[in-house]
């Protein structure tokens, strides 16, 4: 088994370098990198930024902790390949104090105390003051502790001493760590300490250790003596790596890229695995990986060995001692989600948050189709299904509302106008059922013959009473749904409104509008429907003119408010178009002073301050 510690100085920073560049996804990236505990120091983003490939890599289960305030800035990770081992246990910061919700029970914090600014012996700061919690120390998104039960693991990013405003603050997380470790010891616990920790023990691990300027001073800053003690052969720890390769000059894993100085190894070596005396025996291997490129430090990885044999002769095997995975436990692929069937992984464990669990409504879920639509809702009348409810809220569009419309069981009627003595006065009342010929749901043509050569009539369901809705938009609507009956390319339901004020009081059925009309009289209704006959034939439409050729001279009178707002709203767009386009577009080269001609760009090759800057030169 491998453990390996990076720091990548940036979690956007480590596709832009080959080979990461040509992988796929972040599952792959951990595939490359070949460890099954992978730790990241200094992520720079936040929870709201990290996208579920990141969080949730396929086998890989994914611990994370970002600072409370500071966006893009430090943030550490911990992968662990659930194929291997899962974590027993496993908290954020190293003062207990930073806490999910809710907060972790007993039997979910790793340890039963916890380090305190009272037992503490902190660094005052410039003005003399002690912190007396050690919440702001915790709060910056530095340390993961997860539990292995063989080991306890520490992912650690430790503060930097580029500032010396901080170095009050740098050494007390020193002290916080030392604490917190020291517990864990006096609790019987194996500990493995790795990370970034920004400090070098001993001249051999920086570039500048042996000159003769710094060879005296080296360990006169205070936190260098404090890491050259904690690993000392008196110390808790041991610098597992160094251990293995004692005399090895320019093992050094951060360069500044600023001065190319990774190409001339003129580095420091500040990222450590540091594990106690107990676990010496596990340890296979360990060294530093200085060709892998992708951030400002290198990776260091330790190798862990199967299986040990003890005093006594008995074979003890590493998995046997570290907690596996269920066996009904399946990832589902790479970009998988796992449910409630997932297996039992710590709280804060990414997998368990809520907007990678499905528990929480994905924005996309607000955008997809609701419901049945118009034409299916009509088909499924036409076919004669009975609903599943009684009322089924179907959202109708009307123009700018959405109108509720209660669906009725719907039964097939012969038309009387198809048997023999019924007579057109007969037909003109209404249908035996009580509905006018006119109240007919069209399907492509006005009475359309069934194949048994009867006529069906549905009777269209009532509508509700709607107040507050725009009669404007209902009567363009219903008048190009008339428009479209009379030339045979309905299949839609004509809706009229009633009245012509600002509100409508109420939607009436065409029933209820005939019942209060009297009928027309026989010879005159024999004439409209003669004359509607020959102009369907004729393509005439109601003033005799040529349907095609109103089309061509403009829209209907219904339509006019329609057409003016598509227009209005067109060229709006056009002047927002306009607007953005000469703001975005490239800037103009000045023009020379003395030639008044257009001058040009050139840019600086030459290596210096200057490198890269622009500036423009007369033309001539």
């Amino acid at each position: 088994m491998r453990i390996l510690t990076w720091n990548i100085n940036g979690i956007g920073t480590l596709p832009k370098y080959h080979p990461w560049n040509t992988l796929k996804n972040c599952e792959a990236i951990l595939d490359e990198i070949a460890a099954d505990i992978v730790c990241f120091q200094e992520l720079k983003t936040s929870r709201r930024a990290l996208d579920a490939p990141t969080a949730v890599p396929g086998k890989y289960d994914g611990y994370f902790s970002f600072p409370a305030a500071k966006g893009g800035y430090s943030g550490v990770a911990v992968y662990t390949n659930s194929n291997t081992l899962t974590a027993h246990k496993a908290e954020e910061g190293l003062s207990g104090l930073i806490q999910p919700k809710p907060p972790l029970s007993a039997d979910e914090r790793i340890s039963s105390t916890y380090p305190t600014a009272e037992t503490m012996d902190l660094m005052a700061d410039d003005a003399g003051e002690v912190l007396n919690s050690l919440s702001d120390l915790d709060k910056e998104g530095r340390a993961l502790v997860l539990d292995f039960g063989l080991f306890v693991l520490v992912n650690v990013y430790c503060v930097a001493d580029s500032a010396d405003v901080r170095y009050h603050f740098k050494m007390n997380y020193y002290y916080m760590l030392q604490e917190r470790v020291r517990i864990l010891l006096s609790e019987g616990r194996e500990v493995i300490v790795l990370g970034d920790l920004n400090s070098c023990p001993a001249p051999i691990d920086h570039c500048e250790g042996n000159l003769l300027k710094y060879r005296d001073t080296f360990l006169d800053s205070p936190h260098r003596t404090w890491l050259k003690d904690w690993i000392s052969e008196t110390g808790p720890l041991v610098d597992i790596v160094r251990e293995r390769w004692p005399e090895r000059d320019g093992m050094y894993t951060c360069w500044n890229t600023k001065i190319s100085a990774r190409e001339s190894n003129y580095g420091c070596r500040i990222d450590f695995i540091l594990i106690t005396p107990g676990l010496r025996r596990w340890v296979k291997h360990g060294d530093i990986q200085a060709s892998v490129k992708g951030s400002d430090h290198c990776p260091v990885y330790i190798d862990l060995h199967d299986s040990i044999t003890d005093e006594t002769g008995r074979e003890i095997t590493l998995a046997s001692l570290l907690c596996r995975p269920s066996a009904n436990h399946n990832h589902q692929g790479s970009n998988s989600v796992p449910g409630s069937e997932m297996r039992e992984t710590p709280r804060i464990c990414a997998r368990q948050w809520d907007e990678f669990s499905t528990k929480q409504t994905l924005l996309s879920a607000f955008f997809t189709k609701r419901g049945p639509s118009s034409s299916s809702l009509i088909s499924a009348m036409m076919s004669n299904e009975e609903p599943e409810s009684s009322v089924l809220s179907q959202g109708s569009s009307l123009g700018n509302i959405k109108v509720q419309t209660p669906v009725t069981p719907v039964s097939a009627v012969p038309s009387s106008s198809t048997k023999k003595g019924v007579t057109p006065a007969e037909e003109a009342k209404g249908t035996p059922n009580g509905t006018s010929s006119s109240q007919r749901y069209t399907n492509g043509e006005e009475g359309k013959e069934m194949e048994d050569g009867s006529h069906f009539n549905v009777q269209p369901p009532p509508l509700p009473e709607t107040t507050g809705v725009n009669t404007s938009a209902m009567e363009s609507v219903t008048s190009r749904e008339r428009d479209q009956d009379e030339t045979g390319q309905g299949g839609t339901i004509a809706v009229k409104p009633v009245g012509h004020g600002g509100s409508l009081g109420g939607l009436r059925s065409d029933q209820e509008q005939q019942q209060k009309a009297p009928p027309p009289p026989l010879k005159e209704q024999q004439q409209q429907q003669s004359t509607k006959k020959r102009k369907a034939g004729s393509g005439l439409d109601d003033s005799g003119q040529f349907k095609k050729q109103r089309k061509e001279k403009g829209p209907a009178r219904s339509d006019l408010s329609s057409s003016s707002q598509l227009s209005c709203t067109t060229s709006a767009r056009t002047e927002s178009k306009e607007g953005w386009s000469a703001l975005l577009q490239p800037l103009q080269a000045p023009k020379c002073i003395v030639h008044g001609e257009p001058t040009k760009l050139f840019t600086v090759n030459k290596p210096g301050p200057n490198k890269g800057k622009t500036f423009y030169v007369c033309s001539r």
